[in-house]
């Protein structure tokens, strides 16, 4: 039962993507079942739409996704699997200060119209500076090609999530400096 679980969810993510493997590529490639476990893992987190938290996790969910679907793309997919299984695994098992931050969240009054949003950027902050910081240190700081790859997956994804056009703009310039901010203590300190 577990197993065809497991099966379904996968093929709800490959469903409608054609560039995605066929399922038994997936399947016997140990590497891109590294990646693929971080997208069944956010998953697993029920979708809660009322949340102000949840944003964040759809956001995840669809950068996690697109990620694995093009990882045959990257110069260094192994690069590519660690830093992922260390920046989501963080996030999933909710390590260091997530529960703090995820409470914090909750306490927001429901009635601040921002409540999601500075949620967003809050998680969005935290998972930056302080998990992909730890990713990195773990893995390396990755070459240029893939660095700009995975922004280019990023930026979709918060393009593709109905901000309006000048908010999903600022928030991509946002997200795109805290990143950089983050590879350059990784280049300069390692």
């Amino acid at each position: 039962m577990v197993r065809w679980l497991l099966l379904m969810n996968l093929v709800t993510i490959l469903a409608g993507c054609a560039q995605t493997p066929p399922a038994s590529t997936v399947s016997s490639n140990t590497s891109t079942n590294v990646c693929m476990q971080q997208v069944q893992d956010l998953q697993r987190i029920p979708p809660a739409p009322t949340s102000p938290t949840d944003g964040f996790r759809r956001n995840q969910l669809c950068i996690a996704e697109r990620v694995c679907r093009q990882r045959a793309e990257f110069t260094d997919p192994r690069w590519l699997d660690q830093v992922m299984q260390d920046f989501i695994t963080a996030y999933t098992r909710k390590t260091l200060h997530w529960e703090q931050l995820l409470a914090n969240c909750q306490q927001r009054s429901p009635l601040n119209p921002l409540r999601k949003l500075l949620c967003q950027r809050e998680m969005a902050r935290y998972h930056i500076f302080t998990d992909l910081r730890a990713a990195l240190d773990q893995a390396g700081c990755g070459t240029d090609a893939d660095w700009q790859r995975l922004e280019g997956h990023i930026t979709a994804c918060i393009a593709d999530a109905g901000y309006a056009p000048l908010l999903s703009d600022y928030i991509q310039h946002r997200v795109v400096n805290y990143r950089n901010q983050v590879r350059w203590a990784c280049q300069h300190h390692q």
